[in-house]
């Protein structure tokens, strides 16, 4: 919950509080437009009580919109109000005014508008090209929006588009009157959507291609969270494969009569009795398959064998970073030379892990954001692939999802 304001009296707080609150209910899929509505009606209320007259209640929008962005419940939105029964905001990377609906099922519906003298015209907005042609799917199609913290699923789409991407394909049926049915394999259910509008364009993805909106925007209706997760991306365990998934936290052997040892995710594992758990060793299909329900641990010495071993068999290889310290050599694709330009890892963010070379023991990542930020002059470079060394990899990463698809044996 937002901290009430300095110098706005206690009434206003109340109200813009209630609206935080009701919104996050919406976000959550489990919210009304209605009781949104009330809320901004009873702030201008507050304000004409105030200033007769004057009903201008903007700055408590504002205040509003900021709170719940800052919250990941409200990306790329301004509220700017209502008019006849619906929200109006703005799209803020457009610039462009939208009406803002939530639907039966949960999930919001922001579409472009006009303001005109008549009332709200919605904007004709212009389909865009599906390509699902599989030799035409690429894990470059995969651009994470900004302000979304689906790294986990996005990632996991690039890892799959390289491996198996006729999987993507069969993923999608395009019901040719502006809708499409998505059956995810590792889902129970099947998930009709509307098409991706330009305000999810601009939001959930910067370039990215019409199939990655499509299966997120699934995703999110599957899970009825129409703004994506708070946190981290849920629930996608072998969401695209049905096939068994593996999680390894990487360190040391730590020897629990002394200090932890690095990275620090070890701090904490003499305490816990993690050092009971399971350590990988053998075939990676087998322990994929024997160990699919609980964490296991990947000693540094094993790391190669096991990116390379799962690359080799098209699995899904992610890896997620504790650290942003380490630096990785910027790369011009995935076959292709170094750029000469660097960039450090994210910390908190998952990666696709697309390649191996057992000669000059480096990694391939693939960062979904499909952008890195340069060492120096922190400009946005390349097309999200580096290159790092595997002794620095083990460094810096916290843990490895390994996850078979039907091209695995």
């Amino acid at each position: 919950m937002a901290q009430a304001r300095q110098g706005v009296n206690i009434a206003e707080t109340r109200a813009s509080l209630q609206a935080i609150e009701d919104w996050e209910k919406i976000a959550a899929g489990k919210g009304s437009a209605d009781a949104f509505l009330k809320d901004l009606a009873e702030l201008r209320k507050i304000k004409n009580d105030k200033n007769p007259g004057r009903s201008d209640a903007a700055a408590d929008f504002k205040f509003i919109s900021a709170t719940l962005r800052q919250q990941a419940v409200m990306p790329n939105l301004e509220i700017l109000g209502s008019a006849k029964g619906h929200v109006i905001g703005r799209d803020i990377e457009r610039k462009q005014k939208v009406m803002i609906s939530v639907l039966a099922d949960g999930m919001v519906q922001v579409d472009d508008v006009r303001l005109g003298p008549t009332g709200i015209e919605k904007l004709q907005t212009k389909a865009q090209k599906l390509d699902l042609l599989p030799s035409h799917i690429k894990a470059s199609d995969v651009h994470q929006g900004n302000e979304i913290n689906d790294c986990r699923l996005m990632a996991r789409l690039a890892s799959l588009a390289k491996e198996d991407p006729a999987a993507i394909a069969r993923m999608i049926k395009d019901n040719n009157n502006g809708t499409y049915t998505v059956k995810f394999p590792g889902a129970e259910r099947a998930v009709t959507i509307n098409a991706p509008t330009p305000w999810e364009r601009a939001t959930f993805t910067s370039g990215g291609a019409e199939w990655t909106l499509i299966l997120g925007k699934a995703y999110r209706s599957l899970d009825h969270i129409p703004f994506g997760p708070p946190r981290s991306a849920a629930d996608v365990d072998s969401l695209l494969t049905n096939k068994k998934h593996a999680v390894l936290t990487v360190f040391k052997i730590v020897d629990c009569t002394k200090s932890p040892q690095k990275p620090p995710a070890a701090s904490e594992i003499c305490d816990s009795g993690f050092t009971k758990a399971r350590n990988f060793a053998g075939s990676v299909s087998k322990w994929v398959d024997q160990n699919s329900d609980h964490v296991s641990i990947l000693e540094h010495r094993n790391v190669g064998v096991l990116l390379r071993d799962s690359l080799r068999n098209h699995m899904i290889v992610n890896a997620a970073f504790m650290g942003n310290n380490v630096v990785a050599s910027d790369k011009s694709s995935l076959s292709g030379p170094l750029t000469g330009r660097h960039v450090k890892l994210q910390s908190g963010h998952e990666y696709s892990i697309l390649g191996f070379d057992t000669r000059k023991q480096t990694v391939t990542l693939r960062n979904p954001w499909a952008v890195n930020f340069e060492i120096g002059t922190k400009k946005q470079i390349g097309n999200g692939l580096v290159e790092v060394a595997l002794k620095d990899f083990n460094q810096a990463v916290m843990a490895i999802e390994i996850e078979r698809t039907r091209k695995s044996s």
